[in-house]
């Protein structure tokens, strides 16, 4: 009997309270793994920034850099989820479970490639993003690559949100917002560089073994594949045009990320975290009581970029 016909069976087999405290499991995993993979992506990119520090100084050019490796990296990492997801569910698992244990061979992260002085004093920017690829490339790309991937995972289980998974993009942004409050609130003042890489690096340790628990999860709760295309079946496939516009209107925010250098520092923390609140309100359940609160968070935001302007 296949892995997906023993998951149905062993499903029908429950009374109906241990399958809703199978399907309230189910979504704890799913939505605890996704908030804190995207909580760890957010604090790696300022503790990564803080560690080239002593190397580049602390010009907004550096950063600016930095974002250009972060967004490329992000990038590919949905490529990868989009080529990986559309695998029969087993091979998917078994594949990005390797993955996902692949940068346990290179933590903790650390500052490498940085002894060619040549390239950093000539090409400083390409020096970074020599530096960014070597030095956490494959942890970055492997927690970037979570939030797609296990919306198409818990999309092929039983459980009744399995056809509307985006309260996992939800998810996905709150624990961006937190990282990126956590880092300079929390993390960066109370402890040394060095403190901070090992707390990332069991961190990644954590992430990985909630990464596996979900693929084992869907792996043993997934339908039967008849059943995941009928499914998909029903679903009204968007026309081109859609998907070109789509991609056309996704291109504008993403090209206003990066603000004039004087102003980045202070610009930056308090837009992106108005930007992640109003993402996980856009997609979470309408039974979540504080979509009122942040219904109104792009007002500070704006009262900020008002600010500013007056100052400069």
């Amino acid at each position: 009997m296949s892995g997906a016909s023993i998951g149905s069976v062993e499903l029908i087999s429950l009374d109906q309270p241990s399958r809703d405290r199978l399907n309230a499991v189910t979504v704890g995993l799913f939505t605890t793994t996704t908030f804190f993979g995207s909580a760890l992506l957010f604090l790696l990119e300022p503790m990564f920034t803080k560690m080239i520090l002593p190397t580049f100084g602390g010009s907004a050019a550096v950063w600016n850099t930095a974002m250009v490796f972060f967004q490329a990296a992000l990038f590919l990492a949905y490529i990868y989820s989009h080529k990986v997801a559309n695998r029969a569910l087993q091979h998917s698992v078994v594949v990005h479970s390797l993955a996902v244990l692949a940068p346990l061979l290179v933590l903790p992260v650390a500052i490498r490639g940085a002894a060619n002085v040549n390239i950093i004093v000539n090409h400083p920017a390409v020096a970074v993003l020599k530096i960014a690829v070597v030095s956490i490339g494959l942890p970055f790309f492997l927690v970037a690559t979570s939030a797609p991937l296990l919306q198409k995972w818990f999309s092929q289980t039983p459980h009744r949100s399995a056809s509307d998974p985006y309260f996992l993009y939800a998810a996905s942004n709150a624990g961006s917002l937190i990282g990126l409050a956590l880092y300079p609130c929390l993390l960066e003042p109370g402890f040394a560089i060095h403190q901070q890489v090992a707390i990332w690096s069991v961190g990644y340790c954590v992430f990985a073994a909630l990464a596996l628990s979900c693929g084992f999860a869907a792996y043993k709760r997934h339908l039967p594949d008849e059943l995941a295309v009928s499914h998909e079946l029903l679903e009204a496939s968007p026309k081109l045009f859609d998907k070109l516009l789509w991609a056309a209107l996704a291109f504008i925010p993403a090209s206003l990320l990066t603000p004039s250098p004087r102003s980045f520092r202070l610009i930056f923390p308090p837009s992106h975290c108005c930007g992640l609140s109003h993402s996980a309100y856009t997609c979470s359940p309408s039974s979540w009581r504080f979509q009122a609160l942040l219904h109104w968070l792009p007002l500070p935001d704006a009262c900020f970029r008002r600010l500013l302007s007056r100052l400069w």
